[in-house]
């Protein structure tokens, strides 16, 4: 016997503007299967299943190439969802040369704080998988709305969304925050025992005012400026090394809207991270690791 639950639920954290959000809760009711969830992809739009008679969207399997901490060249496996305009978060299962499968987490730019937990027994099989997704603030919508579409991947390996979701919408001059959460259980059991499965993603939504420029302080131990160093989203680098008389800095960002942000890092502090716009519509987040003298 085996049984699947799905649940969508719409979790609002903050919410300043009066009927800045709506929430959804479909049926629980799922066929039965072996797909299992693994991810979402979020649209504005419900998607059109008139095009192709049917709600799946399939990902293509994807070669993409990067580099180690040494500098070496490195091929990689991912899923990549072609001609939907939206973003998405996966921890699919792979297969390498000699057969053997193995877990792993991919996702499209503007995902941050990406987080995946894996829980195997013998009895038990549980994954999680978690990120945010920064919307920018003030771009003109009266309503800003997200959908979250579960994506499963199949026994052969293929993996699709279920164009079916629904979502939530903030009023664009709100600072809100809020999450798409999406949960699945399986539970199977015989005359010995019964095995349970469970998925669950969750992506939080938050609305920000992107930074315009950021501003990086070298301040000694009593607090005077030593040097000042200006960037854009373009400029900002990957790498960042203080004088050596600096005990610390602090990181300033000059908003889009015209407000400041202040951030002090000490000498314990390996990085910091900026968000920029990342076009009109998300933000993401650009990782400087800080070297200390």
């Amino acid at each position: 016997m085996i049984k699947r639950i799905l649940a969508l639920i719409l979790v609002i954290c903050l919410m300043l503007v009066p009927g800045g959000c709506r929430l959804a809760v479909p049926d629980g009711e799922m066929q039965e299967g072996s797909d299992r969830l693994i991810g979402m992809l979020i649209t504005k739009d419900h998607y059109s299943a008139s095009e192709n008679g049917e709600e799946r969207v399939y990902a293509r399997l994807s070669y993409e190439e990067a580099e180690n901490d040494e500098g070496e060249p490195l091929k990689f496996k991912t899923y990549v969802f072609d001609g939907i305009d939206g973003w998405y978060i996966l921890c699919p299962t792979f297969e390498d040369e000699d057969g053997e499968t193995y877990s792993g987490m991919c996702g499209s730019e503007g995902i941050d704080d990406r987080q995946m937990e894996l829980n195997c027994g013998d009895n038990a099989n549980s994954i999680k998988v978690s990120g945010t997704l920064r919307a920018v603030s003030g771009s003109g919508e009266s309503m800003l709305t997200f959908i979250g579409n579960p994506v499963y991947q199949s026994a052969d390996g293929s993996v699709y969304a279920l164009m079916n979701g629904t979502g939530m919408s903030f009023g664009d001059s709100s600072a809100a925050d809020g999450a798409l959460s999406l949960s699945e259980s399986e539970s199977s059991e015989d005359m010995t025992q019964k095995s349970e499965r469970s998925s669950e993603v969750v992506v939080n939504i938050k609305l920000v005012d992107p930074a315009e420029k950021v501003r990086v302080y070298e301040m000694d131990e009593n607090g005077a400026c030593l040097l000042q160093n200006e960037y854009t989203g373009e400029t900002i680098p990957d790498e960042y090394s203080p004088c050596k008389s600096a005990e610390f800095i602090v990181v300033e960002e000059l908003l889009r809207g015209g407000g400041h942000s202040y951030f002090a890092y000490g000498r314990s502090d390996e990085s910091f991270v900026s968000y920029f716009a990342a076009g009109d519509e998300i933000c993401t987040g650009f990782t400087t690791t800080i070297n200390w003298q």
